[in-house]
């Protein structure tokens, strides 16, 4: 009875991963280029720092709404869509970008001039109507590692427990069917697989 609950508890929890690896939703990931140094630096101010933002869907569906905030005065910036047909809005009070729509696959830059040293993550926010967007420079543990983790170790306590069974019932079996078995099994020691009620 016990490894039937197991079974149907295993066969929900595979149905859910897959529907999970299946699921069409997109997934944002962006990067941040070095200091790019100007073409001409006799004519540019040598203070002033360029960076490039990639931003890529990632996933299975297009992303909507896609922001880009920047905490910090810019001095100028240009956008490389990915397609010319793509809508974008730019509010230069307090930095914000707004990429209406990227499909699976897409992705776009914005190149930036500021003042600011750097872009990290007290600056710089990358968000969509799904959340959050992940810098793909981090190596950082997502929700399907977690999920495909905790479904190794289910497996793993499944499989021992499987065995132990299998153990227990050969030995009651083969106590059962031989009278002269159970008089031997009082004088020895209870087996490390067996628990109390076994």
């Amino acid at each position: 009875m016990k490894a039937f609950i197991f079974t149907v508890i295993s066969g929900i929890i595979i149905t859910i991963f897959t529907f999970y690896i299946n699921s069409d939703k997109p997934s944002i990931v962006y990067t941040t280029s070095e200091n790019i140094a100007p073409f001409n630096e006799t004519n540019s101010d040598t203070n002033s720092n360029i960076q490039q933002i990639t931003v890529k869907n990632i996933g299975k569906s297009a992303a909507k709404n896609i922001q880009v905030i920047i905490n910090g005065e810019i001095i100028d910036s240009a956008v490389i869509k990915d397609s010319a047909a793509d809508n974008i809005e730019i509010h230069k009070e307090g930095f914000e970008l707004i990429y209406e729509e990227l499909p699976p696959d897409g992705s776009f830059k914005l190149v930036i001039k500021s003042m600011l040293n750097t872009l990290n993550d007290n600056v710089l926010t990358v968000k969509s109507s799904n959340g959050l967007a992940k810098n793909g420079l981090e190596d950082s543990k997502s929700a399907l590692d977690v999920l495909f983790y905790l479904l190794i170790l289910f497996y793993t306590l499944l499989s021992g427990y499987s065995l132990r069974e299998i153990f227990v019932n050969n030995k009651v079996r083969r106590y059962a069917l031989d009278p002269y078995e159970p008089i031997s099994f009082l004088n020895n020691k209870k087996p490390f697989y067996f628990g109390e009620s076994d």
